[in-house]
């Protein structure tokens, strides 16, 4: 699916494994805030060109690239405002506190591998989202 960012919802331990690249699984999209499906390899591709945007620079990259990095922020857990494709006040402050809670990566949307690293930590979030709310049900279950 072309033109979304999209975000594997696989088990960590198939990322490291080649053989997981032509996996076809139900993925979650940060950007669209969905699930699809497709090949693990070709999500891993359109996620990557997404997240990156069309050109060289900040500047070549319109609302809809930014209106996807704003969604994949708040789903990481940073709150960068309205979703409205402007990287404004708040997408900024979005922006620092994520490096800050990341040990101070840099934010570089041009960089392929910090473009890998928002979704993963999107997933994560995810992850302990679910895991948060299996635990509730659980505990409420037994009340």
């Amino acid at each position: 699916m072309a033109g979304a960012l999209l975000m594997a919802l696989v088990p960590l331990a198939a990322l490291d494994d080649p053989t997981a690249d032509d996996m076809v699984t139900d993925d979650y999209s940060c950007a669209i805030d969905a699930y699809v499906s497709g090949p693990l390899a070709q999500i891993r591709a359109d996620a990557l060109d997404d997240i990156v945007g069309p050109g060289a620079a900040y500047a070549d990259d319109g609302p809809e690239v930014w209106m996807r990095r704003q969604l994949c922020l708040r789903v990481a857990g940073f709150d960068p405002g309205a979703i409205d494709g402007i990287r404004g006040p708040a997408t900024q402050a979005a922006e620092q506190a994520y490096a800050a809670a990341h040990g101070g990566v840099q934010v570089d949307w041009k960089s392929r591998n910090f473009a890998a690293h928002t979704p993963g930590k999107a997933q994560e979030k995810l992850r302990e989202a679910a895991a948060a709310s299996s635990a509730w049900t659980r505990r409420r279950g037994r009340a």
